[in-house]
């Protein structure tokens, strides 16, 4: 959990990699050790961001950003935690990027669509997943084969970066490429 630490920060960065959720649907008493060490660690991380949004004036611009979104989806706290960012993300100011693997991920969080204002959608090979990202980028589900036929991530041979379908805040919707390459130092950063 970063928070830039003074009272004026604007940005909360929640990133808490190899955890892991206890799979959905298995009683508390299978879990192993790490997914009851997640447990815990998950409701910190709702409490944390949610006493950044709340605690600091309205007029200051906030920014939350969550990572395999998925995970606020199954346990109480987190889930709790977006559908109150639905409510309130504009009433506090507050911009929240969420990213993941698969449309379901966000669509299966309560009234997702009162909190996009953009989307960002790579290549996606299943008809039904690019269907379902139809619904993210408010578009005909007749737009699922552009998003099958995006080009892949960057190809190192080539250099050619992927193709993204993108609707930005005004509701405009069309393909992009992003060129990383014309910020290095950004490329450097971005290839993990």
């Amino acid at each position: 959990l970063v928070d830039q630490g003074a009272a004026d920060a604007t940005l909360v960065v929640v990133t808490m990699p190899g955890l892991s959720a206890p799979p959905e649907g298995t009683d508390r008493e299978f879990w192993g050790a790490e997914e009851r060490y997640t447990q815990p660690l998950l409701h910190l991380a709702a409490f944390f961001a949610s006493k950044f949004v709340y605690s600091r004036p309205r007029d200051v611009r906030k920014n939350i950003f969550l990572d395999e979104n998925h995970l606020m989806g199954q346990w109480g706290s987190g889930l709790a935690f977006f559908v109150r960012l639905l409510r309130d993300s504009r009433k506090c100011n507050t911009a929240v990027g969420a990213a993941s693997q698969h449309p379901d991920d966000h669509l299966s969080i309560g009234r997702v669509d009162a909190l996009i204002g953009s989307a960002f959608v790579g290549r996606l090979k299943s008809p039904t997943a690019a269907a379902k990202a139809c619904q993210l980028l408010a578009v005909s589900e007749d737009y699922a084969p552009v998003i099958q036929g995006l080009s892949p991530r960057t190809d190192d041979k080539t250099g050619q970066t992927g193709e993204f379908v993108w609707r930005d805040p005004k509701g405009r919707v069309g393909r992009m490429r992003v060129d990383l390459d014309w910020h290095p130092s950004l490329r450097k950063a971005l290839q993990t």
